[in-house]
């Protein structure tokens, strides 16, 4: 938004962020058909034998508060997002920047999860507690997930949910909608890969985290 200071803490952190739901944006381009994150991958795991893309990411398009780039080519291209601001106004130039993949994104996964919850063998293999078990089954889907954002509430940084409603204003997505896939993670208690960032590989020595969704996609 015009007069939204720019704040370093808040674009490194933004950046944690932007990565984390673009790698799920990218499964996302196909159609999702199982998910890893409750099994055990194998150890050791098959080399990633792919070079390291190193060439300069080109600039796309602009908005107030962030700007929109594409590294690597063709189906091994991605989207970097840079943004800045109040977590609001990061949410919302995000939201902007990739209103077309989210507004595909975001109920197709969705579609995807409740096909899946109806599977009692893959509930099963979720491993949940007895309760949350008892209410995904009793309740559904959205409702487990609205147990536990209440339950996570406490524990969630501030910047979240503004951020998240920045998002929403700009897609015309439920925040709702948003809310429950970024707690998919939680729900599950997967282990997707994960990496971090603290002390000297930060600025303010903060740790910052990163969590792929480790979904297979065919």
């Amino acid at each position: 938004r015009p007069g939204d200071t720019q704040s370093t803490t808040m674009k490194a952190r933004s950046c944690v962020t932007v990565l984390c739901v673009l790698v799920a944006c990218a499964v996302c381009v196909h159609v999702v058909t199982a998910a890893m994150c409750g099994g055990s991958p194998p150890t050791p795991g098959a080399p990633n034998t792919a070079g390291i893309y190193s060439a300069p990411p080109v600039f796309v398009k602009s908005v107030v508060n962030g700007t929109l780039w594409k590294a690597g080519q063709g189906d091994d291209s991605i989207s970097l997002v840079h943004v800045y601001g109040t977590p609001y106004s990061m949410g919302f130039a995000y939201g902007t920047l990739l209103k077309d993949e989210m507004t595909q994104f975001f109920p197709r996964v969705w579609r995807h999860l409740l096909d899946q919850v109806e599977d009692a063998d893959f509930v099963k293999n979720l491993k949940l507690p007895k309760f949350m078990e008892d209410l995904l089954a009793a309740g559904g889907l959205d409702v487990a997930l609205d147990a536990m954002y209440e339950m996570s509430k406490p524990y969630t940084p501030t910047w979240v949910e503004p951020e998240q409603r920045g998002i929403a204003d700009a897609t015309g997505t439920d925040i709702k909608l948003i809310r429950r896939i970024h707690l998919i993670g939680e729900l599950t208690k997967g282990r997707c890969s994960m990496f971090g960032m603290w002390g000297d590989a930060t600025e303010d020595g903060r740790l910052l985290q990163l969590r792929a969704l480790d979904w297979d996609a065919d």
